[in-house]
């Protein structure tokens, strides 16, 4: 059965105090911190600090076209409503990747929010710690329409 799109009116990305070099720095200052620090991730086990990741604009399409999707279509996985995986959103918007990883999360009204709830949370923050991802792009979503009200994706990868 074809899921149906809901009638949505979407905000801005900035409303969700992802968008724009200032909210992106701050975004990638607060997950930097966390890496730097390492964590203690529940059933993943504990993790060293790691290096830095940097932005990357194909990263931030591949999570605009997710965050969208589940707004548009009122779901939340990490699954497309057209079946694909983050891997393959990621190749879509043309970065040729050797490993990735997608942190979603829905409702969630700030940056630093969704990050403390990543953390939390035993896989998400084992992808947030892992040492050999590189770069990173992350998109918020806001609908009037939709369960959670605003989707986040942030997925991370490694270059070819």
């Amino acid at each position: 059965m074809r899921q149906q799109r809901v009638p949505m009116q979407m905000t801005s990305a900035a409303e969700c105090g992802a968008s724009g070099a200032a909210q992106r720095d701050m975004l990638m200052r607060e997950i930097n911190r966390i890496r730097h620090s390492g964590a203690r991730c529940g059933s993943k086990g504990a993790f060293s600090p790691a290096g830095d990741l940097t932005w990357n604009t194909k990263l931030e399409s591949a999570s605009a076209a997710h965050a969208r999707s589940m707004a548009s279509y009122d779901y939340f996985s990490h699954t497309g409503v057209d079946g694909t995986s983050g891997g393959i959103r990621a190749r879509n918007s043309g970065y040729d990747w050797s490993k990735w990883a997608e942190n979603i999360a829905g409702g969630q009204p700030s940056i630093r929010e969704v990050v403390a709830d990543w953390v939390h949370s035993d896989g998400h923050c084992a992808n947030l710690m892992n040492p050999n991802m590189r770069e990173m792009g992350l998109a918020c979503v806001k609908s009037n329409h939709a369960h959670y009200g605003t989707y986040w994706v942030l997925v991370m990868g490694v270059p070819r």
